[in-house]
């Protein structure tokens, strides 16, 4: 391996480099389709010039994901340089590992202020590097740089790419994965009650606050940890109550909708002088009687009014149909809400939700 010339004049603008590596995740997933299950996210570029950028994404990637995963992120200078890097987390959270390469013979102030960016988040880690594998194309450099990092991670797990932004969308995972993580968070830092924790939350920040003005610095490195944690359970909670608040709408909209069509059909009915569904698939299949009568006679004139009227009774047709099929999801919804309900109590006998508060999947 070696490390790129500083003079190459193969300039990329950030968007590119970014857009290199989203691809290269893209062509690994369609090669392993179905056959990985962890989470990969190539998060947004950090741009040198903000200085505490890598910082912030850091903070809002911890507090929007959770478990095992790993996450890629591309560093850009102003020579169109990069490096890309990686972490992998455990299941609590831990990292397992932190990675970078360079695409330049980087100078000990953006390793350092690499290193002192990520300690302000997770104060005990060590970024090692790895040599960057150069090659002509800088595009195709891209490429085998990220492979070789990913080669880094522990061979038997499994994984699937996602392509991410911060701040992350709600859809990613299920309402009862959510709530799941939720009861493993309150059960690791043996929390009981959900409303405890913005109290809690304040009372650790000032806590921080406290050591770092006596100079205690692995004590305020602790409490930092903890106080990681105990957001990751504030963002779950906020996430929980966005999704119960998007069904609760969702089906309010299906009910009226049903309830439009309902009196759309009653409407219907009474113009067409149909008193329910069964005379209605009498008369549509009395019709096509009459018609296929009227083809035989070759009185087309008569068939074509006929044809007529059998469409606007189908139409009716269709609408009985309709209703049927959204009376049928709402009846399975409501099951599936009583099943999850009784689920929820099981898993979190004691939690309290306010109903007040308020990605793409490529399968590697």
């Amino acid at each position: 391996m070696a490390y790129a010339d500083n003079t190459a004049n193969i300039q990329y603008q950030h968007s590119t480099i970014r857009e290199v590596l989203l691809n290269q995740l893209e062509q690994i997933a369609r090669q392993n389709s179905g056959s990985f299950f962890k989470p990969i996210y190539l998060l947004d570029s950090v741009d040198e010039n903000n200085s505490s950028q890598l910082e912030q994404k850091l903070r809002e990637e911890c507090q929007e994901h959770f478990g095992k995963r790993t996450i890629i992120i591309p560093y850009l200078l102003q020579t169109s340089q990069c490096l890309i890097i990686l972490m992998e987390f455990q299941e609590n959270g831990h990292i397992l590992r932190a990675k970078y390469t360079s695409s330049f013979i980087e100078s000990n102030s953006i390793a350092n202020q690499l290193q002192i960016q990520i300690n302000k988040i997770y104060p005990s880690i060590i970024l090692q590097k790895i040599d960057w594998i150069n090659d002509n194309d800088f595009k195709i450099a891209l490429k085998l740089n990220l492979n070789s990092l990913l080669s880094t991670i522990e061979n038997d797990q499994s994984f699937t790419m996602i392509n991410q932004s911060i701040p992350n969308q709600d859809n990613e995972h299920t309402l009862e994965d959510l709530e799941q993580q939720l009861n493993n968070g309150l059960k690791e830092l043996k929390i009981r009650d959900i409303n405890v924790l913005p109290q809690r939350i304040q009372r650790i920040q000032n806590r921080i606050k406290e050591y770092e003005e006596e100079e205690r610095i692995e004590e305020a490195n602790n409490e930092k940890e903890y106080l990681r944690k105990l957001q990751q359970l504030q963002n779950l909670v906020d996430k929980i109550s966005r999704l119960k608040s998007a069904e609760s709408s969702n089906k309010n909209d299906q009910q009226s909708e049903l309830l439009q069509l309902k009196q759309k059909l009653s409407k219907s009915f009474a113009k067409m002088k149909i008193q329910d569904e069964k005379v209605l698939i009498e008369k549509i299949q009395k019709i096509k009687q009459r018609i296929q009568g009227f083809q035989d006679e070759d009185r087309l004139e008569e068939a074509v009014k006929e044809t007529d009227h059998l469409g606007k009774l189908e139409d009716i047709q269709n609408l009985v149909d309709e209703i049927a099929k959204l009376s049928s999801n709402n009846s399975e919804s409501n099951q599936d809400n009583e099943s999850h309900t009784l689920h929820s109590a099981e898993i979190l006998p004691n939690l309290v939700i306010n109903e007040n508060i308020q990605q793409r999947v490529f399968s590697r």
